[in-house]
């Protein structure tokens, strides 16, 4: 009787999430990751997919017994929590970290169930799901795609055909237009024939339809900063977008293998053609070749901000300067111990911030900023040495190295009264690093929430 019950709960069915937030189908169970009431749609992120408030997970099969989801925290961003609309959901704990798994365990009877990720403003990182389940016998029939009246189902494509930007104006909304025999429908956007683009706002929907099964497709055009997507066939592929973005191809979707296919774009997306295969996959984004720039820094500040820190994440802007002569490459840390520099930053450690720049001159606007890069630190008997590459909006990858010693200030709130006095040697005093110092310390001290500078 026991083997029995065993065979009936069914053998465990694993989805790995690391590539694509597509709807999966595995033994005919299906885990379908949604937008649900959130402003974005669940997204790639790194190695995983980056869940948001609202977004939901659903798990439906035959019978469902059991499901293990193993998520992460993402960045700085809070732990969110989870429920589900059926049976018992047990939380595995708070993910204190990118590689700090967290398991939450929902056992029941049901065919379908439903997580919802909570909490205002904050995310999770899903990197799989385990189901112990029996699923749908026959699993789920392919969907039917019914031709719009004005494509031709015997017309012969090309390989690819090419969709340029529309001839009429698209006025700010919902579009649809027929070229190639192809149909393009979007939930909301614009295109104009004088700027050459056809767009999908954020939060809106693109497809593309065609009367023969599509294989790929390939946009040349714009994403916007922060960019993601999902689509219901096939395998999206888009670049990098911590700044707006140019590329052609900005967005691939290959194994599409259906008469149509649907991007969900979270930022918007301005395609100014796309190219259409029936019958071979596109090629995929190419990589990107920079100039580079070498810095020579002769000497570096730590401005240390107490009101941007907590314990384990000490806020520094690392100044390097050359000196006279530009650029200057000022960097965003975040130090796991006060006082300290030693350590490796880059932004998917979350300790390498957006106010990391590479100044050009004293201008307001004489400036690139970062939108990728890597920094080592290591103590020395000089002081430190000081390695990294930052990836600016310039196109330019700026590469540095320094080792010397670095001078180290406090930058507090305008709240804190600063004068210049003679303090009473008896007095308890600290130093900028809030340590507490001699009476005979000279230079910059903090004493009942004033700053001192000591005579």
């Amino acid at each position: 009787m026991l083997l029995s019950l065993a065979v009936w709960v069914g053998a465990q069915t694993t989805f790995v999430f690391s590539t694509s937030a597509d709807k999966q189908v595995k033994d005919n169970i299906t885990v379908l990751l949604e937008q649900g009431t959130g402003s974005n749609p669940p997204a790639v992120y790194k190695d995983s997919v980056r869940l948001y408030t609202g977004n939901t997970v659903t798990v439906k099969g035959k019978r469902i017994t059991a499901v293990e989801l193993t998520f992460a925290k993402q960045g700085r961003k809070d732990y969110a929590s989870l429920t589900a609309n059926t049976g018992t959901l047990v939380s595995g704990g708070v993910s204190t970290g990118n590689d700090d798994l967290k398991t939450d365990i929902w056992t029941g009877n049901a065919s379908s169930v439903v997580f919802a990720v909570e909490g205002k403003g904050k995310q999770r990182v899903l990197t799989q799901v385990v189901v112990t389940g029996v699923g749908a016998e026959g699993g789920e029939e392919p969907e039917e795609i019914v031709l719009p009246e004005d494509l031709d189902p015997e017309y012969v494509y090309a390989e690819p055909e090419i969709i340029p930007a529309p001839e009429d104006t698209i006025v700010k909304g919902a579009y649809r237009f027929v070229e190639s025999n192809i149909e393009i429908k979007c939930t909301q956007g614009t295109g104009s024939p004088k700027y050459g683009y056809f767009s999908c706002y954020a939060n809106y929907q693109i497809s593309f339809t065609a009367a023969r099964p599509i294989k790929g497709l390939a946009i040349n055009g714009m994403i916007k900063k922060d960019f993601s997507a999902t689509v219901d066939h096939g395998k999206i592929e888009y670049a990098e977008a911590e700044l707006d973005v140019e590329k052609d191809p900005v967005l691939v979707v290959r194994d599409v293998n259906a008469k149509s296919v649907t991007v969900t774009c979270a930022k918007q997306l301005r395609c100014y053609s796309v190219e259409v295969y029936f019958e071979e996959n596109p090629e995929g984004i190419p990589e990107d070749v920079y100039d580079t720039v070498v810095v020579t820094p002769t000497h570096v500040q730590a401005e240390f901000y107490p009101e941007y820190s907590e314990e384990g994440s000490f806020s520094y802007w690392l100044k390097l300067f050359s000196g006279e002569v530009y650029p200057s490459v000022w960097l965003d840390i975040y130090s796991e111990t006060e006082g300290e520099l030693a350590g490796d930053y880059s932004y998917e450690m979350s300790n390498l911030g957006d106010q990391t720049y590479i100044l050009f001159g004293d201008g307001d606007m004489d400036y690139a900023e970062m939108y990728d890069g890597n920094l080592s630190i290591e103590k020395t008997d000089n002081g430190y040495l000081i390695r990294g590459a930052v990836l600016a909006d310039d196109d330019k990858v700026y590469v540095f190295e320094y080792e010397g010693g670095v001078e180290f200030s406090a930058v507090w709130p305008e709240s804190i009264e600063q004068t210049e006095v003679m303090l009473d040697p008896d007095a308890p005093m600290y130093d900028v690093m809030g340590r507490r110092v001699n009476a005979d310390y000279q230079g910059m001290v903090i004493q009942n929430k004033h700053i001192f500078m000591l005579r």
